[in-house]
């Protein structure tokens, strides 16, 4: 009998044994199920945020593709749909609210109610799109664009709703009309090649300046009404003699003088191009207005710039040339080398005249203008 107690005393070690051992074996499958699972997290992390990367590429392709606002405001309701928390999501509602705004300023005159009721909604959604843009995006660098947008859009609206169907008489300047320019004689077939009117045709134009010429191609699907409207100033000869206003390390400045208003804005066309050597953009006019007759061309990167004005064309030849101007260099002469098989009659909205006290104008700065 003396023998039971190590009997017990070898059972409890065997079973404390098979005990231990179903223990680590039950640790080991732990440490597998979650080594597996760290596994799938990170595979999920990983997959997440290359979807996101792709995303955001997309957005900004679409973006480009979309340059000029052609796509309607019902289009470019859907893609803000499915961009929305992509990087690109701030210009998506500045553009929607630019579309819904070019949808209210085509019925403003009209009284009858479907038109007036059209109005409201589209200038009340595009008063929403830019409300969330001031709300959310207050450090995006075109958060202060959206806050002209906004305040000029609201001012519309509360007007739309005071008096429906009736158009503001403190304010027809902000009609849009068709830019209609007289050629000089001859001047429209100088070196002028006509290109099959398709999309990837771009027209082309020459700078002659005493130190050379400056050939430039128009972004013309991107921004088709600013090209239009360069090559209706070329085609008129206002270019010709224009001297190079202002010769910033980081840009030329040429058209109207500074100090003076253009004598009409055209409608923001933003795109996703960026300042580099070469890029030719228009001036800020009128809030968040393009200058009809204020251009620029960079010399260099202009950060501060991006995404607030209108690049619609770059430099092919004669970054040279550019890099040589100085203050009071003029454009001898601007002529077309290349157009496609159509007329060039930009959508503008003219300007009222000058105050008599000599006040000066609203804008002519490039963006930050330095």
């Amino acid at each position: 009998m003396a023998g039971e107690p190590k009997v017990e005393k070898q059972d409890s070690f065997e079973s404390f044994m098979k005990k231990a051992l179903r223990v680590l074996d039950e640790n080991r499958n732990i440490v597998a199920v979650a080594v597996v699972a760290v596994v799938l997290i990170a595979g999920a992390i990983f997959l997440k945020a290359r979807a996101q990367k792709k995303l955001n590429e997309d957005a900004w392709a679409d973006l480009a593709r979309m340059g000029g606002h052609l796509e309607t405001s019902a289009k470019v309701k859907e893609l803000l749909k499915r961009y929305e928390g992509t990087s690109a999501e701030m210009y998506f509602r500045m553009s929607l609210a630019r579309k819904l705004y070019d949808d209210s300023r085509k019925v403003e005159a009209s009284s009858r109610k479907e038109d007036i009721d059209l109005r409201l909604k589209a200038l009340s959604d595009a008063v929403e799109e830019l409300a969330i843009c001031v709300k959310e995006f207050p450090d995006h660098p075109a958060a202060a664009d959206a806050r002209l947008m906004y305040d000029r859009l609201s001012a519309d609206l509360e007007w739309a709703r005071k008096y429906p169907g009736k158009f503001d008489p403190k304010a027809p300047d902000r009609v849009w009309q068709k830019k209609i320019w007289n050629t000089a004689e001859g001047k429209k077939d100088r070196h002028l090649d006509h290109l099959d009117d398709k999309v990837g045709q771009r027209s082309q134009v020459t700078l002659e300046t005493a130190g050379g010429s400056i050939v430039i191609e128009l972004f013309e699907d991107d921004a088709p009404n600013h090209a239009a409207n360069f090559i209706s100033l070329v085609q008129e000869g206002y270019l010709d003699g224009k001297e190079a206003l202002e010769t910033w390390e980081t840009h030329v400045k040429f058209g109207s003088p500074s100090d003076q208003k253009s004598v009409y804005a055209i409608a923001p066309e933003v795109t996703v191009h960026k300042h580099g050597p070469g890029m030719l953009a228009m001036a800020i006019e009128s809030g968040f207005e393009s200058s009809g007759q204020k251009f620029y061309i960079a010399r260099t990167a202009m950060p501060d710039n991006d995404g607030k004005v209108t690049i619609f064309g770059k430099v092919v030849l004669g970054l040279d040339v550019l890099a040589s101007l100085k203050p009071g260099d003029k454009i001898i002469a601007a002529w077309l080398d290349k157009k496609r098989m159509k007329d060039y009659y930009p959508m503008v909205r003219f300007l009222p005249e000058e105050p008599k006290d000599g006040g000066k104008g609203a804008g002519g700065s490039a963006g930050s203008g330095k």
